[in-house]
């Protein structure tokens, strides 16, 4: 008997359940026709995640111009920003070591031009994978939103809101040495970003 009622408790308590949220962050929803504009590809992440593999589905009438990783949440580029003109697909994937908690997080900032005015869906493909930040790198449950933009003739889109400011890391080479490698031949090694 009272196995049966925390069973029924249990089925009645509402669940916990952590999804990391992909989203886009225009400049303004309203956007003028043959001249730039930017949205920025943001994410909300409950727990600690660390790769991303992201494919959005931009439309036809949209042209990418552009892709900026200024002020990226991602320290290391898998694959660089690339468009697949014959799937309107623009791709990129990359790593955040010691993982990512938060919200708001910049991973990508994208440069747009309308050829046609009306209204503009952009979304993220089914194949966009984030991964958490553990052992064995499950794949976070992930809430995908779309992005609708009106289009319209006539009107000014803001000049690049977001510039990318800050400086790269300081270069500093290291030389090592190490028997296991090369039989300790001297070693050059270095990381920016």
């Amino acid at each position: 008997m009272r196995m049966s009622i925390l069973c029924v408790l249990g089925m009645l308590l509402p669940s916990v359940v952590s999804a990391a949220t992909l989203y886009f962050d225009p400049q303004e929803r309203t956007v003028g026709r043959e001249t730039p504009f930017q949205i920025a590809v943001l994410i909300d992440a409950p727990v600690a995640v660390n790769a991303f593999d992201v494919a959005v589905r931009i439309p036809e009438g949209l042209i990418p111009i552009q892709t900026s990783d200024g002020g990226s949440l991602i320290n290391f580029w898998i694959d660089a920003p690339r468009f697949d003109v014959s799937t309107r697909i623009l791709h990129f994937s990359g790593i955040v070591p010691g993982g990512f908690v938060g919200s708001g997080a910049r991973l990508m900032t994208i440069s747009l031009r309308a050829a046609h005015t009306g209204v503009a869906h952009i979304s993220f493909d089914a194949t966009t994978q984030v991964r958490r930040n553990t052992a064995d790198a499950a794949r976070e449950p992930l809430t995908l939103r779309s992005l609708a933009l009106l289009v319209q003739d006539g009107r000014e889109n803001i000049e690049n809101p977001i510039p990318d400011t800050e400086p790269p890391l300081p270069f500093v080479p290291a030389i090592i040495h190490d028997a296991s490698i090369e039989r300790g031949a001297p070693l050059l090694v270095f990381a920016t970003q």
